[in-house]
Formats: structure tokens, sequence, C-alpha cells
């Protein structure tokens, strides 16, 4: 196959005018996602389902010119018993086999390759290239589609597809219904609020204001707390029109605050001004006064401050001057640590930045309990064994050892400040 890869800059322009003008082509006249093959897309790391269409048709179509339709026979990537193919957001599919899933997932996972390389151009040259290479259907990207649409089928997913009723309902709900200003609220009575045992997702429509001894112009809501079975608080509060709010020194309590609009001017523990993106780390056993500009918001994070290597210092900073870190070396997913990786610190405060269809590479279950809160875009989060869409300004509690798992979607970067415990033995704890 090594010597067909020198034809790839000649078929490479060819093949990316015919696969643009045949996606156009099904986007018209292909049918949209069913509420299952919609979940199945997100299962199958597409950040934007919402897009794909799918066209059935008698036989699948010979890519065009002598170039290109030589090259695919010639590494066995066409054939007349080609059964689908991925054009991007638009899908074809023999009509023969219009009703199996699997296929439809195998070609899906292409759909998520489009993505994630960027585009048609990028995805046709790195896919031709390894069919080229090494051969269809070895070709690595031609492995992921198989194992992942092979996952399906043995009920490693297939089992939670079944399951996603509610998160289908949801979810094209709120992406499919521009015309509902809510997010997925079309009648009153309704609201995408759900709180399990251990997780919980709670959304703006239902925050109710709390008492906060010594808030002045200020407008409390606690969204995380021991109440619910929380190892910590998280809060958040608004200043309409300026105002102050006392952090007392309440024995062993920690906390960190982040910024998300306006001006807030710190003075005790931490004597700093902070804008938006802006955060300070408030130590335990001491006290800290917060004086807002009007339009002012902040996230606060709270717990008891468990002792270890001995006691963290205060500080601040801002967000724009953290360093953004490949997520296991993935630089469409990019971390930000707010705290220091000390042994001192028994929590961490991340940003977590996700380009749109990047997902978290595995379901990740673990010791570490999260509060979350959506500072952009949108996405799918699973959360146990439900699906929930969720976006900006969305609030998610995840207890100890919830599986976990999330997807961005839409058209933008989707991104969370999150909280973890860290660094304590549970033993010892």
């Amino acid at each position: 196959m090594k010597p067909l890869v020198k034809i790839l800059p000649i078929v490479l322009p060819f093949a990316t005018r015919w696969v643009e003008r045949n996606e156009r082509k099904i986007l018209i006249d292909g049918d949209p996602l069913s509420e299952e093959q919609f979940a199945t897309a997100v299962l199958m790391g597409v950040g934007s389902p919402e897009k794909v269409r799918v066209l059935k048709v008698a036989l699948i179509p010979t890519p065009g010119g002598f170039s290109t339709c030589w090259a695919a026979k010639a590494s066995g990537l066409f054939s007349c018993n080609t059964a689908g193919m991925s054009l991007r957001y638009g899908i074809l599919i023999r009509e023969e086999f219009s009703r199996d899933p699997f296929l439809l997932a195998h070609e899906l996972v292409h759909t998520a390759q489009y993505e994630r390389l960027g585009g048609i151009k990028n995805f046709l040259e790195a896919y031709l290239r390894e069919c080229l290479l090494i051969g269809y259907p070895e070709a690595p990207m031609e492995q992921e589609a198989i194992l992942k649409a092979q996952e399906l089928r043995n009920h490693k997913l297939h089992k939670s597809v079944a399951s996603l009723d509610n998160f289908c309902q949801d979810v094209c709900r709120t992406m499919n219904n521009p015309l509902d200003s809510h997010f997925g609220l079309p009648v009153f009575g309704n609201t995408r609020t759900r709180v399990a045992a251990r997780h919980a997702l709670i959304t703006s429509d239902g925050w109710v204001p709390s008492y906060y001894q010594g808030a002045e112009g200020a407008t409390v809501v606690i969204h995380i707390s021991p109440a619910m079975g929380a190892g910590f608080t998280q809060f958040r509060v608004n200043w309409e029109s300026g105002g102050s709010l006392p952090l007392s020194n309440t024995p062993g309590v920690e906390r960190v605050l982040y910024v998300l609009q306006g001006r807030l001017t710190l003075a005790g523990a931490v004597n700093a001004s902070l804008e938006a993106g802006g955060y300070a780390f408030l130590p335990p056993d001491t006290s800290t006064k917060i004086t807002a500009e009007a339009g002012s918001e902040v996230t606060a994070f709270e717990k008891r401050f468990e002792d270890g290597t001995g006691m963290p210092s205060a500080f601040s900073g801002n967000v724009s001057n953290v360093e953004s870190l490949p997520f296991l070396g993935n630089p469409n997913a990019l971390l930000q640590a707010l705290l220091p990786d000390d042994p001192h610190f028994d929590m961490a405060v991340n940003v977590f930045t996700y380009q749109p269809g990047t997902t978290l590479p595995f379901v990740e279950t673990h010791i570490m309990e999260h509060g979350l809160l959506m500072l952009s875009g949108q996405g799918v989060y699973r959360l146990e064994d439900s699906w929930y869409p969720v976006r900006k300004g969305d609030v998610i509690w995840m207890a100890p050892y919830c599986p976990q798992w999330f997807v961005a979607m839409g058209d933008e970067p989707a991104s969370y400040l999150y909280y973890k415990n860290v660094n304590r033995h549970p033993v010892l704890a």
C-alpha cells in the first residue's frame, strides 16, 4: 500500500470537493436523527448531533473523479458492497441496512472524527493516508469506528442507549426548540433540575435565595451543602446594586472565591481587587470582607480543612494568568489548576475547557467529590446511569465514586469550574 500514498496530494482536492458537494445534498434531502439515534451520536462522541442528516440510498455513490475512485477501490475503502458512508454531517446508508443501529453508530464515529480533526479536508487527509499506508479496515481511524460500534453491539453502551428515554426527550427538546428561551422548558411546572442520592443537576429556573449572615445588598443562593450529603458547600453571591459580604472566621473552614463578573475588593486574609476570572484562596481560621460593585457575581466553595502537612497560605490570582495544560495529552481539552499542586492543600479548584466534540476520555469513577459550575457553552453530562443536557450557569454535584463523563456540544467551547477534595488519605481523614 505504501506506494499508493504518493498519489494522496493529487487525490485530496478532488475527494474534498466530492465530500463537500455530497454533504450539502444530504443535508437538504436527508432525515434528522431520531431520539435514540441522537443519543447514540452523543455516545459515539459527536459534538453537534443536531446537524447530522441521514439519507437512505439504493447504492452508495462511487467517489467522484478517476483518481479518487481508483484510490478508494485500491485501498479497499470502497466497493459495490459498501453499506454506509459518513460525509461529515451527511451520512449515506443503503436502504437494506437502514434499520441497523450499529452501522449508523459506526458512521457516527467517523462524524466525530471529522469534528475532532477540524473539518473535511483534515479528516480525509488523515483517513486516506492511513488506508493507503496500512490498508482498510486495519487503519486506526477505521478500527476506532469498528470497535466503538462493536461495544454498542455487545451492550457495553447499548444498555445505556436503551435507558435514555428522558435524556433523548430533554436533549432533543432543548437543542431543537429555538422558540424556547428557557432551554427546554416548554411548559410550566417542568424543570431540568434533578436531585438524586449521589448526584444533582441544579438549574437556574429553581434557584431560591438563602440567608447569609451579614450580607448587605447581596443575593445568596446555596447550591450544594451537607444538607444533601455533600462534604462541602458551594454558593453564589450576586450584588445587583453593590454591597458587601463578611466571610467570618468560622473555625476550621477554608474558602475559594471565583469572580464571574464585576469587581470585588477583598480585605482581610487577602487584600486584593478581583475582576472577572479573578480568584482567591482564604485559609481556615481567617476573616475576609468582600465589597462589590453593582452587577458583581461570585461563586464560592467552602469546606472544613483537614490538616496534613501544615496550613496553606492565602493568595489571589486570575485565570488568565494560569497555564492551560492538555488533559492526558489532548490539546482540545485544557485544564487550568487555580490552586498549587501542594500537599498543604486538601482541595483543588480547576477550570476545564473543551473544544466542541471533545469528551472526557473515559467514564471516571473515583474517591474525589465534585462541585461544578458551567462557565460557558453546552454539552451532555453523564452522572451514574443518567444523561443530562447542561449549559452555562448549571450547577452539578457528584458524590465520591459517582461515574461521570462529559461531551462538549454545539458551536463554541464548553468550560466549567469545579472543586474536588485532594491530598488526604481516606482512612486518616
